[in-house]
C-alpha cells in the first residue's frame, strides 16, 4: 500500500487518479492511507483527483 501512498504525490494526473480508485477498491483495509488521500486531495487544482480521492474515502470509510 505504500507504493500506492507514493504514488499519490505522483506528477502525472491520470496515476494519482488511478493510485486513489486501487486504494479505494482496497475499503476499509486502506484506512492507513486516509490522511495521504486527504492532504493529495488539497493540492489538486483540476477537481479530478479530488473526486477520485472522495470515492476512494467513501470506500474506505465504508462499514464493512
Amino acid at each position: 500500500m505504500s507504493a500506492l501512498a507514493r504514488a499519490l504525490e505522483d506528477r502525472e494526473l491520470g496515476v494519482q487518479c488511478n493510485a486513489a480508485e486501487a486504494l479505494g477498491k482496497l475499503g476499509p483495509a486502506a484506512k492507513a492511507a486516509i490522511p495521504a488521500l486527504t492532504e493529495a486531495a488539497k493540492y489538486d487544482p483540476s477537481g479530478y483527483f479530488r473526486d477520485a480521492a472522495r470515492e476512494a474515502l467513501e470506500k474506505i470509510r465504508a462499514p464493512e
